[in-house]
């Protein structure tokens, strides 16, 4: 037990000769004052309001605020030789558990804050413990993947790097690759993993990308404390011994194929020149594609890419038609297209599929499939279109599925869903068994995520349950609409709050007894009753 009573005094040494230097003052101002701009933030038109849903949307504020003299604290630690160390002759294992054991300490102090800061937030804004839990638990891999990764790398600076200019500016230079401040997301950097885009609806979008985050970081973590328990071993020549290099290289390796596999998964923008729903679903507009669209039945597959097979039975109505123009998200791929069960050849131009007709039969059987990844949002709208493992919001005029030019006429929908999970999919279509769909309507939606549904009188309301968990909340909607949406409103039975995802129209009437609400996004106006 020699060597425990060594390591325990070894980090009472280490905390003991934290506590006299100002920097540790210093992370509790600056943590405290991104606490005070996150509550900040909640406040609007003078009146402060909280959601734990908005809250969370900002709380990587705090933790950014605290990477540099974070940085700095754990390099003092890792620097940490003194000559007592080598009188009493302590071992370099027992010197790398000290340091990291301290470290930790420090860690999870801020960690046990976050948790504190979390429930109270929780509790404040009343919310169901389910969702609390979800919501806070992805903020809380976050908050440790990003103090143990400032752990791991400050320890690891602090080992390797005598000279304490150089040691600052690498720490500037780090905190500048990986803060939230001014960066887009990407698999790497920030490492506060958020959306570029987020909602209510989703805030952390659980799928590739978020595991891809979280496990270079992970290996990150690990060669960090690997090189620096190499370090600890051999002194100076740790980190260019053979060991180190063979460490170095297998992780980096990893990483590159973990980000080249995963940088398809990046949100693309979405938009169209003018938002011409109410002309596409015009029941009174002329048809000039040329055909109809019957039926359609599809078996799709929801995992790390979108798949569907897609059957179109078509009517054509224009006996001189040569090409029917189909229209689909250009970033889904095109694997295989057959006319009659017979393939047949294709031009693709955007979003545009262009099949040659070399039959004059009226009826028409279109296989088409494709595949890729859909996270989508617009210039200003915010988060738009996306299908991964974790939520879905597939709906309107995107072509998410082989649509004509026209769409103003009912068809028939059968679907088969393949998915992960246990989350309920909602959609405007019948459920009739597990992952099966069918139904006519002029168009249809698919919506999942960290969502539930409530029934106040006649209808059923459908989002964020921040958003629906009271009569109330649901009565301050009404305000936002004008006399005609909230009479439309009062015919529907079902209401979907969903991600903005259109510019001039706040509500959409083109489902049968559905209505999505898309413009709720983070208005704090519903958190106030």
């Amino acid at each position: 037990m020699v060597w425990f009573m060594r390591i325990i005094s070894l980090i009472r040494y280490e905390l003991i000769e934290l506590r006299r230097k100002p920097i540790v003052i210093i992370v509790g101002i600056l943590f405290l004052f991104g606490l005070q701009q996150v509550l900040w933030a909640g406040k609007i038109d003078n009146s402060f309001n909280l959601g734990l849903v908005t809250f969370l949307k900002n709380y990587w504020l705090p933790i950014n605020l605290i990477y540099i003299p974070l940085l700095i604290i754990f390099s003092d630690i890792g620097a940490s030789d003194t000559e007592v160390f080598k009188i009493i002759n302590i071992k370099p294992v027992n010197r790398f558990a000290s340091k990291v054991c301290a470290s930790l300490i420090i860690t999870g102090l801020i960690l046990f804050v976050t948790l504190i800061t979390l429930i109270l937030v929780g509790w404040i804004c009343n919310v169901p413990f389910k969702y609390f839990l979800y919501q806070s638990s992805l903020a809380l891999i976050n908050c440790s993947l990003s103090l143990f990764t400032i752990m791991g790398l400050g320890l690891l600076i602090g080992k390797f790097i005598k000279i304490d200019i150089i040691k600052y500016i690498l720490i500037l230079l780090l905190f500048m690759g990986i803060n939230n401040f001014y960066k887009n997301t990407n698999v790497l950097a920030p490492l506060y993993h958020i959306d570029m885009v987020q909602s209510t609806f989703e805030l952390i979008s659980t799928g590739s990308v978020f595991k891809s985050h979280i496990i270079i970081y992970t290996l990150i973590i690990i060669l960090s404390l690997i090189l620096l328990y190499i370090g600890e071993g051999e002194g100076k020549k740790g980190l260019i011994s053979v060991k180190s290099i063979i460490c170095t290289v297998v992780v980096i390796g990893i990483i590159s194929l973990i980000i080249l596999n995963t940088k398809k998964f990046e949100p693309v923008e979405y938009s169209v020149a003018t938002d011409n729903i109410g002309i596409l679903y015009d029941e009174n507009k002329e048809n000039n594609d040329g055909f109809n669209i019957l039926e359609y039945d599809m078996k799709i597959n929801i995992n790390k890419e979108f798949k569907n097979d897609c059957n179109i039975k078509i009517e054509v109505v224009n006996d001189n038609l040569s090409t029917i123009k189909l229209k689909l998200f250009n970033k889904l791929e095109v694997t295989e297209l057959s006319l009659n069960n017979k393939d047949i050849s294709f031009e693709r131009d955007g979003d545009n599929i262009i099949i040659n007709r070399d039959t004059y039969d009226r009826t028409l059987n279109i296989n088409i499939k494709y595949k890729g990844i859909i996270n989508t949002f617009g210039e200003r709208e915010g988060k738009k279109y996306f299908s991964n493992s974790s939520s879905i919001f597939l709906a309107d005029y995107f072509e998410w599925y082989p649509k004509g030019e026209y769409r103003g006429y009912d068809k028939k929908y059968s679907l088969n869903i393949i998915k992960s999970g246990n989350k309920k999919i909602y959609s405007n279509l019948n459920s009739t068994s597990a992952g099966k769909y069918e139904g006519r309507d002029k168009e249809i939606f698919l919506v999942m995520g960290n969502i539930e549904e409530k029934k106040y009188d006649n209808h059923t309301y459908v989002g964020n349950i921040e958003l629906i968990d009271s009569r109330e909340k649901v009565e301050v909607v009404n305000s936002i609409f004008n006399e005609d949406e909230i009479s439309m409103l009062n015919e529907k039975t079902n209401i979907i709050f969903t991600p903005r995802s259109d510019k001039q129209y706040l509500v959409r009437n083109i489902y049968k007894d559905y209505v999505l609400i898309g413009e709720l996004d983070f208005q704090n106006k519903i958190y106030r009753n």
